[in-house]
């Protein structure tokens, strides 16, 4: 039920900070909240976050975001989305989100729209 009317803004990540550790996560039942590889402080999994640094377009669809903390984070952007271009600084807000790569779980941001890059 909506009840009022707001905004929400998004909370202000470094890259490695990103996607965040365990949160009451059981790796024999998936009960919990599983982080990312690597991954401490807050699980972030699922906020509207907003990070920033240089951008390295990957493909049409994704480019890393470096931010000189020592974690380049993967930005994934939906059709109609263009990623920046190579050394463009960028601001990115979208939702914190973790992919399985081969045993890995990563942080990547999950841009929603062209106007959540700048």
């Amino acid at each position: 039920e909506v009840v009022g009317n707001g905004t929400i803004k998004p909370v202000g990540l470094i890259n490695r900070a990103a996607g965040g550790g365990d949160w009451s996560y059981n790796s024999l039942t998936g009960a919990g909240q599983q982080g990312v590889d690597g991954g401490s402080g807050l699980n972030n999994i699922g906020l509207l976050v907003k990070v920033w640094g240089k951008a390295t377009p990957i493909s049409s669809t994704s480019f890393n975001i470096d931010d000189g903390s020592g974690h380049a984070l993967r930005a994934v952007v939906p059709d109609g989305v263009s990623v920046p271009g190579i050394n463009e600084f960028v601001s990115v807000t979208g939702i914190s989100s973790c992919e399985l790569a081969g045993s890995n779980v990563h942080s990547v941001v999950r841009v929603r729209t062209q106007a959540d890059i700048q």
